[in-house]
């Protein structure tokens, strides 16, 4: 079951609401949550262009195993980096 989301702004507050759930789940089951929702985000406070595929809200680079992008990436590592230091 799902609901399609029509709009952007209500499609990032369901994605943010979703990630803080997903943090406060990490916690209680001793897991290390990674937060890089913001890192996406424009000046306008949507998903960048340049993290996505014909504009559409799908991230670059983390779609399945074998796909990769630089600029993903380096988010993720550099998230990681902070966490781990």
């Amino acid at each position: 079951m799902y609901e399609i989301i029509e709009s952007i702004e209500d499609r990032k507050l369901f994605s943010k609401n979703f990630n803080n759930k997903l943090s406060i789940l990490c916690k209680e089951y001793n897991l290390t949550y990674v937060d890089v929702f913001d890192d996406f985000l424009d000046k306008n406070n949507i998903i960048s262009n340049t993290f996505t595929n014909n504009n559409d809200h799908h991230i670059k680079g983390i779609e399945n195993e074998e796909t990769n992008f630089e600029k993903t990436t380096i988010i993720f590592q550099n998230k990681l980096k902070e966490i781990t230091s």
